[in-house]
Protein backbone atom coordinates (compact mmCIF):
# COMPACT_ATOMS: atom_id res chain seq x y z
CA UNK A 1 0.00 0.00 0.00
CA UNK A 2 1.58 3.32 -1.43
CA UNK A 3 1.50 5.81 1.79
CA UNK A 4 -0.09 9.17 0.78
CA UNK A 5 2.22 12.43 -0.67
CA UNK A 6 1.77 14.79 1.83
CA UNK A 7 3.62 17.69 -0.31
CA UNK A 8 0.79 18.61 -2.59
CA UNK A 9 -1.68 18.49 0.12
CA UNK A 10 0.92 21.12 2.17
CA UNK A 11 1.49 23.12 -1.08
CA UNK A 12 -2.90 23.22 -1.21
CA UNK A 13 -3.86 23.90 2.33
CA UNK A 14 -0.85 26.80 2.38
CA UNK A 15 -1.96 27.83 -1.02
CA UNK A 16 -6.17 27.91 0.67
CA UNK A 17 -4.58 30.47 4.06
CA UNK A 18 -2.87 32.74 2.14
CA UNK A 19 -4.88 33.47 -0.84
CA UNK A 20 -8.45 32.98 0.71
CA UNK A 21 -7.46 34.19 4.19
CA UNK A 22 -8.92 31.07 5.13
CA UNK A 23 -8.31 29.03 9.07
CA UNK A 24 -8.66 25.54 8.66
CA UNK A 25 -8.70 22.33 11.01
CA UNK A 26 -7.49 19.47 8.78
CA UNK A 27 -8.24 15.98 9.53
CA UNK A 28 -5.68 12.95 9.00
CA UNK A 29 -6.35 9.26 9.16
CA UNK A 30 -3.42 8.16 11.86
CA UNK A 31 -1.35 11.04 14.11
CA UNK A 32 1.78 9.87 12.04
CA UNK A 33 0.22 11.30 9.10
CA UNK A 34 -0.49 14.21 11.00
CA UNK A 35 3.30 14.85 12.04
CA UNK A 36 4.59 14.28 8.59
CA UNK A 37 1.78 16.73 7.12
CA UNK A 38 3.06 19.35 10.09
CA UNK A 39 6.87 18.75 8.79
CA UNK A 40 5.88 19.34 5.02
CA UNK A 41 3.89 22.70 5.90
CA UNK A 42 6.94 24.19 6.62
CA UNK A 43 8.46 24.18 3.79
CA UNK A 44 5.52 26.76 2.88
CA UNK A 45 4.37 28.75 6.07
CA UNK A 46 6.16 29.92 8.94
CA UNK A 47 5.97 27.28 11.72
CA UNK A 48 4.30 29.73 13.95
CA UNK A 49 0.65 29.68 11.86
CA UNK A 50 1.11 25.95 12.27
CA UNK A 51 -0.61 23.92 15.21
CA UNK A 52 -0.76 20.45 15.72
CA UNK A 53 -2.82 18.53 18.64
CA UNK A 54 -1.51 15.22 18.94
CA UNK A 55 -2.90 12.11 20.31
CA UNK A 56 -3.60 10.73 23.47
CA UNK A 57 -1.07 7.56 21.82
CA UNK A 58 -2.44 5.07 24.14
CA UNK A 59 -4.39 2.55 23.68
CA UNK A 60 -8.16 1.16 25.65
CA UNK A 61 -7.58 0.07 29.16
CA UNK A 62 -3.87 1.05 29.06
CA UNK A 63 -2.48 0.94 31.99
CA UNK A 64 -0.42 4.20 31.73
CA UNK A 65 -1.18 7.55 31.08
CA UNK A 66 -0.19 9.99 28.53
CA UNK A 67 3.38 11.44 28.72
CA UNK A 68 3.43 14.65 30.06
CA UNK A 69 5.38 16.01 27.14
CA UNK A 70 2.06 15.41 24.91
CA UNK A 71 -0.58 16.63 27.63
CA UNK A 72 1.47 20.10 27.80
CA UNK A 73 1.23 20.22 23.96
CA UNK A 74 -2.51 19.93 23.85
CA UNK A 75 -3.60 22.17 26.70
CA UNK A 76 -0.98 24.90 25.32
CA UNK A 77 -2.40 24.43 22.09
CA UNK A 78 -6.23 24.50 23.45
CA UNK A 79 -5.30 27.74 25.72
CA UNK A 80 -3.59 29.85 23.17
CA UNK A 81 -4.97 32.78 21.29
CA UNK A 82 -6.56 31.01 18.22
CA UNK A 83 -6.14 34.36 16.04
CA UNK A 84 -2.26 33.57 15.72
CA UNK A 85 -2.68 30.13 13.64
CA UNK A 86 -3.73 29.72 9.94
CA UNK A 87 -4.53 25.66 10.17
CA UNK A 88 -4.20 23.68 12.73
CA UNK A 89 -3.08 19.25 11.83
CA UNK A 90 -4.67 16.59 13.96
CA UNK A 91 -6.07 12.93 13.63
CA UNK A 92 -9.68 12.49 13.27
CA UNK A 93 -9.80 10.01 16.27
CA UNK A 94 -9.20 13.41 18.71
CA UNK A 95 -12.79 14.77 17.08
CA UNK A 96 -14.47 12.24 19.68
CA UNK A 97 -12.77 13.48 22.10
CA UNK A 98 -14.26 15.04 24.97
CA UNK A 99 -13.10 17.67 26.56
CA UNK A 100 -13.28 20.34 29.29
CA UNK A 101 -15.15 23.38 28.71
CA UNK A 102 -13.23 26.68 27.40
CA UNK A 103 -13.37 28.35 30.98
CA UNK A 104 -11.27 25.18 32.55
CA UNK A 105 -8.24 27.03 30.87
CA UNK A 106 -8.91 30.30 32.60
CA UNK A 107 -6.22 30.80 35.01
CA UNK A 108 -7.50 30.48 38.62
CA UNK A 109 -5.63 32.90 40.16
CA UNK A 110 -2.43 35.07 39.65
CA UNK A 111 0.63 36.23 41.95
CA UNK A 112 3.44 38.82 41.63
CA UNK A 113 6.97 39.38 43.39
CA UNK A 114 5.86 41.09 46.32
CA UNK A 115 2.56 39.77 46.94
CA UNK A 116 1.40 38.59 50.21
CA UNK A 117 0.97 35.05 50.39
CA UNK A 118 1.71 32.65 52.75
CA UNK A 119 2.78 28.79 51.82
CA UNK A 120 -0.48 27.23 53.78
CA UNK A 121 -2.66 29.45 51.19
CA UNK A 122 -0.63 28.31 48.04
CA UNK A 123 -0.54 24.91 48.89
CA UNK A 124 -4.22 24.92 50.27
CA UNK A 125 -5.09 26.09 46.71
CA UNK A 126 -2.51 23.98 44.85
CA UNK A 127 -4.42 20.93 46.66
CA UNK A 128 -7.85 22.24 45.37
CA UNK A 129 -6.53 22.40 42.05
CA UNK A 130 -5.85 18.52 42.31
CA UNK A 131 -1.77 18.78 42.74
CA UNK A 132 -0.39 16.02 44.49
CA UNK A 133 2.42 16.79 47.36
CA UNK A 134 5.76 14.94 46.64
CA UNK A 135 9.42 15.08 47.81
CA UNK A 136 10.61 16.55 44.82
CA UNK A 137 8.58 17.91 41.17
CA UNK A 138 9.48 16.06 38.52
CA UNK A 139 6.33 15.40 36.77
CA UNK A 140 2.96 17.86 35.79
CA UNK A 141 0.08 17.93 38.22
CA UNK A 142 2.53 17.80 41.23
CA UNK A 143 3.76 19.99 44.09
CA UNK A 144 7.10 19.89 46.88
CA UNK A 145 7.48 22.22 49.90
CA UNK A 146 11.44 22.55 51.09
CA UNK A 147 11.64 25.48 53.95
CA UNK A 148 10.14 29.05 52.83
CA UNK A 149 10.11 27.22 48.91
CA UNK A 150 7.45 26.16 46.91
CA UNK A 151 7.50 24.05 43.38
CA UNK A 152 4.45 22.92 41.44
CA UNK A 153 4.27 21.72 37.97
CA UNK A 154 1.25 22.31 35.68
CA UNK A 155 0.48 21.10 32.18
CA UNK A 156 0.02 24.46 31.42
CA UNK A 157 3.85 25.42 31.52
CA UNK A 158 6.65 24.04 29.94
CA UNK A 159 9.14 24.12 33.07
CA UNK A 160 8.17 23.71 36.71
CA UNK A 161 7.31 26.91 39.15
CA UNK A 162 9.79 27.35 42.50
CA UNK A 163 8.70 30.67 44.60
CA UNK A 164 10.54 31.43 47.60
CA UNK A 165 9.27 32.82 50.20
CA UNK A 166 10.32 35.85 52.70
CA UNK A 167 7.56 35.55 55.40
CA UNK A 168 3.99 36.00 54.01
CA UNK A 169 5.44 37.58 51.26
CA UNK A 170 6.65 35.93 48.23
CA UNK A 171 10.77 37.49 47.69
CA UNK A 172 11.21 35.33 44.16
CA UNK A 173 9.73 33.23 41.40
CA UNK A 174 11.86 31.20 38.69
CA UNK A 175 11.22 28.89 36.11
CA UNK A 176 13.41 25.37 37.02
CA UNK A 177 14.66 21.96 35.15
CA UNK A 178 12.86 18.88 36.56
CA UNK A 179 15.38 16.62 35.43
CA UNK A 180 18.61 18.82 37.28
CA UNK A 181 15.81 21.05 39.72
CA UNK A 182 18.29 23.79 38.58
CA UNK A 183 16.68 26.85 38.30
CA UNK A 184 16.79 28.13 34.21
CA UNK A 185 14.63 31.61 34.27
CA UNK A 186 13.76 34.39 36.62
CA UNK A 187 10.01 35.19 36.91
CA UNK A 188 8.11 38.29 37.70
CA UNK A 189 4.35 36.80 38.07
CA UNK A 190 2.91 33.29 38.09
CA UNK A 191 -0.53 31.95 37.19
CA UNK A 192 -2.12 28.90 38.85
CA UNK A 193 -4.24 26.54 36.37
CA UNK A 194 -5.54 23.16 37.23
CA UNK A 195 -2.96 21.07 37.61
CA UNK A 196 -4.52 18.34 35.56
CA UNK A 197 -6.61 18.24 32.35
CA UNK A 198 -9.95 17.28 34.77
CA UNK A 199 -10.32 18.79 37.70
CA UNK A 200 -11.41 15.68 40.17
CA UNK A 201 -13.97 17.59 42.93
CA UNK A 202 -16.76 16.89 44.58
CA UNK A 203 -19.23 17.08 41.93
CA UNK A 204 -16.90 15.48 39.40
CA UNK A 205 -16.22 12.60 41.30
CA UNK A 206 -20.04 11.50 41.94
CA UNK A 207 -20.64 11.91 38.63
CA UNK A 208 -18.11 9.24 37.64
CA UNK A 209 -19.03 7.18 40.60
CA UNK A 210 -22.42 7.35 39.32
CA UNK A 211 -21.57 6.61 35.83
CA UNK A 212 -19.52 3.88 36.97
CA UNK A 213 -21.57 1.80 38.81
CA UNK A 214 -24.23 2.30 35.70
CA UNK A 215 -21.76 0.77 33.26
CA UNK A 216 -20.32 -1.72 35.06
CA UNK A 217 -22.82 -3.20 37.14
CA UNK A 218 -22.02 -6.80 37.42
CA UNK A 219 -18.21 -4.97 38.76
CA UNK A 220 -17.29 -4.95 42.18
CA UNK A 221 -15.96 -1.22 42.67
CA UNK A 222 -14.34 -2.69 46.23
CA UNK A 223 -11.57 -4.78 43.81
CA UNK A 224 -10.79 -2.21 41.20
CA UNK A 225 -7.87 -0.19 42.07
CA UNK A 226 -8.61 2.61 39.10
CA UNK A 227 -12.19 3.19 40.89
CA UNK A 228 -10.79 3.35 44.28
CA UNK A 229 -8.16 5.75 43.33
CA UNK A 230 -10.20 8.76 41.25
CA UNK A 231 -12.93 8.32 43.91
CA UNK A 232 -10.61 9.47 46.56
CA UNK A 233 -9.63 12.22 43.73
CA UNK A 234 -6.43 10.39 42.44
CA UNK A 235 -5.08 10.62 39.21
CA UNK A 236 -3.97 6.33 38.93
CA UNK A 237 -2.33 5.30 35.51
CA UNK A 238 -4.59 4.73 32.72
CA UNK A 239 -7.20 6.89 34.28
CA UNK A 240 -8.03 8.57 30.63
CA UNK A 241 -9.76 6.08 29.20
CA UNK A 242 -12.43 7.32 31.79
CA UNK A 243 -12.45 10.66 31.06
CA UNK A 244 -16.28 10.32 29.37
CA UNK A 245 -17.24 9.43 33.01
CA UNK A 246 -15.71 12.45 34.56
CA UNK A 247 -16.53 15.02 32.30
CA UNK A 248 -19.09 17.14 32.38
CA UNK A 249 -20.62 18.60 28.71
CA UNK A 250 -20.53 17.65 25.11
CA UNK A 251 -17.44 19.73 24.17
CA UNK A 252 -14.99 19.05 21.91
CA UNK A 253 -11.87 20.05 19.11
CA UNK A 254 -14.56 21.74 16.93
CA UNK A 255 -15.80 24.45 20.06
CA UNK A 256 -11.95 25.35 20.06
CA UNK A 257 -11.65 25.78 16.54
CA UNK A 258 -15.05 27.24 15.68
CA UNK A 259 -14.03 29.44 13.52
CA UNK A 260 -11.92 27.27 11.06
CA UNK A 261 -12.40 25.62 8.11
CA UNK A 262 -13.28 21.62 8.57
CA UNK A 263 -11.11 19.72 5.61
CA UNK A 264 -10.62 15.89 5.32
Amino acid sequence: MLEKQHEPIAFELAQSVRLKNQQILYLCDSDKEARLLKNELKLFLDDSLIGYYPERELLPYDRFSTADSIIQERINLLNADKANFKIIITSCINMFERLPSKDFFVARKNFKIDDFLTIKELTTTLETLNYERTDKVNAINQYAVRGGVVDFYSGFQLQPVRVDFFGDQIDDIREFDPQTQNMTKKLSEFHLYSGSEVLLDDESIGRFKSAWRNYFQDYDERHCEIFQSLAAGNYPEGYEIYNPLIQSGNSNLMDYFSGFRIIK
